[in-house]
């Protein structure tokens, strides 16, 4: 990754250099490596065709390569790291996978990252005072899903 100099400087180099125009985002996402190991929480901050831009904690390390996932979108992305200043990094957007779709075997793993990010979503508003019913409503959980989920740990 490259660090560019100041961001006014980057903004206005960015601004030439995109192919298409981003929208402000401000998600919650997530940083999957490919080895499947501990995702890294992200918030998205915009987004284009081609290109996003993310906020991490600044000593984490950012995957070269790996996907990301958008939590509002319900949207996986092959993304490949472009950039990094402090805890913004730049990564361009490759091949897009609904979450909700048949995922090739080997992203499956998406899915499961998905959907446990969700389930804490739903966890932290009931923490903050939102009813469960509410809380599912507000991530666009099933309440089928979660006695799903109740039944699984459960067990």
């Amino acid at each position: 990754m490259r660090a560019t100099g100041t961001t006014d400087h980057f903004q206005k180099l960015g601004q030439c250099l995109r192919k298409s125009p981003r929208t402000k985002a401000f998600t919650a996402g997530l940083l999957a490596h490919d080895d499947h190991s501990q995702p890294l929480s992200c918030l998205i901050r915009d987004i284009s065709q081609d290109g996003v831009q993310i906020r991490v904690n600044a000593v984490q390390p950012v995957p070269e390569q790996g996907y990301m996932i958008n939590l509002d979108t319900r949207s996986a992305y092959r993304v490949h790291a472009v950039w990094r200043r402090g805890s913004l990094t730049g990564l361009s957007l490759g091949t897009e996978y609904a979450i909700g779709d048949l995922l090739p075997a080997n992203l499956e793993f998406l899915r499961s990252l998905f959907m446990e990010a969700k389930l804490r979503q739903v966890d932290q508003l009931i923490r903050e005072g939102m009813t469960r019913p509410a809380a599912l409503r507000k991530c666009g959980i099933a309440e089928k899903l979660n006695r799903r989920r109740s039944d699984i740990f459960s067990m």
